[in-house]
């Protein structure tokens, strides 16, 4: 099935423009046994896509609320994606992710902590994804317009 008939049927946060550029990226991992981590899942629907877009993946949630899914192939776990200790129990009980999509805080550092936790346990063909960058130009975020080469600006760690 399509993304953007999942997307209909499982209306999520926003991922309707990412639809097509994501499209292109999974064809590659559609029809294979992998495991999807996603960060931030506001009530789960996004689960609900990548579970009917990838029909032999795990996939795996987590968010600061608990969303306990009793659906096959989908595991959910409650937590802060800057808790190193958390993230690594995670990564250990599935060993490697072939995708990682960051749609977590947005905050910058903790976009940052994450990425370091979480990128050893990519595996090398992988693809680690972090949406809505838009908000490392604001400083809620920690993130700044105006001073571009701040120490924890995500676009300057990378």
């Amino acid at each position: 099935m399509q993304l953007i008939n999942l997307f209909k049927k499982y209306p999520s946060k926003g991922k309707l423009h990412f639809l097509k550029i994501y499209e292109n990226y999974f064809k590659d991992f559609k029809n294979k046994k992998i495991n999807i981590l996603e960060i931030g899942v506001h009530e789960g629907k996004s689960l609900m896509i990548w579970k009917g877009f990838f029909p032999k993946a795990n996939i795996i949630g987590i968010d600061l609320k608990s969303y306990n899914f009793k659906i096959n192939r989908i595991f959910t776990f409650q937590g802060d994606q800057t808790d190193a200790y958390f993230l690594l129990g995670i990564a250990r009980k599935f060993k490697k992710f072939d995708i990682i999509i960051d749609d977590g805080s947005h905050v910058c550092s903790h976009i940052i902590k994450t990425f370091g936790v979480l990128f050893n346990y990519l595996k090398d063909d992988g693809l680690y994804i972090c949406e809505d960058l838009q908000t490392s130009y604001w400083p809620r975020y920690g993130g700044s317009r105006m001073n571009l080469k701040k120490k924890k600006y995500f676009f300057i760690f990378f």
